[in-house]
């Protein structure tokens, strides 16, 4: 008679389960019964990922985002329910995953420094959608594509800055203020001193709202970035007096 230490062994040799099976069928059957339920399960991971990336709304006033899908994890952005045009702020929603107690947490793209950087925030605090339109800009073709539900709808050639002038790419992270920069010490990083706080503008944003932006935070310029955090350019002091005085006022005799 086997002793149950003897009857333990086939279970941890794979190469001898199936020399085995026979004296220990139920075991044999147990392992087999777990094959169907994996299957199903990779079949679900795979069918849940392909449902990402999706946009989210956030449902608070404020929502913390954590460097792990746990609430002990530390906290790495704090995003307000709008943007300082009074919009709702819009996530990228990336994936999801569930905690050790069964709470749902979801996967963002962070707008921040480094490129690529993710969090994660918990999935009741955010309404998502699903993303059925995208732009793509490939650099090195000079293309532009308009991809909707996974087929070209729509294909331009764009243009690129001559050198040393071309557009950034890459998500915007901050402002480094002149007045900071210069009590810093030459040693001193530019990450060390970029201001999060102050929220960019979007292009949509009307001339009004533009002025009060500049007029509130002291500014002489102020970045201009797209839904996804992407920095377009900036907007200056000297382009909104462009727009408020007349056309010609730049030629116009000072004495007359």
């Amino acid at each position: 008679m086997q002793s149950s230490k003897s009857r333990e062994q086939p279970l941890r040799a794979k190469a001898l389960l199936l020399v085995l099976c026979a004296g220990l069928g139920g075991a044999a059957a147990a392992v087999r019964s777990t094959e169907p339920a994996q299957a199903d399960a990779t079949t679900g991971a795979r069918a849940l990922a392909a449902t990402y990336p999706k946009a989210g709304v956030i449902l608070w006033s404020k929502l913390a985002a954590h460097s792990r899908p746990s609430r002990s994890s530390p906290t790495i952005k704090v995003f307000s329910q709008f943007r300082s045009d009074f919009r709702p702020t819009t996530l990228l929603v990336l994936g999801e995953a569930k905690d050790a107690k069964g709470l749902r947490w979801l996967k963002l793209s962070m707008p921040m420094r480094p490129n690529g950087r993710t969090g994660w925030v918990l999935a009741t605090a955010v309404q998502t959608h699903p993303v059925r339109r995208s732009i793509l800009v490939d650099l090195s073709s000079r293309k532009l594509r308009v991809v909707e539900r996974g087929k070209t709808r729509f294909v331009t050639r764009v243009a690129v800055g001559r050198p040393g002038m071309e557009t950034p790419t890459g998500r915007f992270i901050g402002i480094a203020h002149i007045q900071r920069l210069l009590r810093e010490p030459p040693s001193s990083l530019v990450s060390g001193v970029v201001d999060t706080s102050i929220e960019p503008l979007r292009p949509e944003v009307p001339l009004a709202a533009i002025t009060h932006h500049l007029a509130t935070y002291n500014m002489v310029a102020a970045p201009v970035v797209d839904e996804d955090d992407h920095l377009l350019g900036a907007v200056t002091v000297d382009d909104v007096l462009d727009h408020l005085l007349p056309e010609d006022w730049r030629e116009r005799d000072v004495d007359g």
